[in-house]
């Protein structure tokens, strides 16, 4: 999750930063650009997983017998 607020902080300050947005909207950009990336990250990217898994092992691109 701090990938998300990492992400945002950056995205909005580039913004700014560019000219492309006045520092006044940095804190609106911040909260819909991290609302964004959490949405992927909690509903979007599970799914992809759940469903690109199987090719990635039936394709032996996985890595097998890993150990922590």
């Amino acid at each position: 999750m701090l990938n998300n607020l990492v992400g945002a902080g950056w995205g909005a300050s580039t913004l700014a930063l560019g000219g492309i947005a006045s520092w006044n909207d940095v804190p609106s950009i911040f909260v819909g650009w991290l609302i964004g990336n959490l949405i992927v990250t909690i509903a979007i990217a599970p799914l992809l997983l759940r469903y690109i898994t199987p090719f990635i092992q039936k394709a032996r691109l996985d890595v097998r017998k890993y150990r922590v």
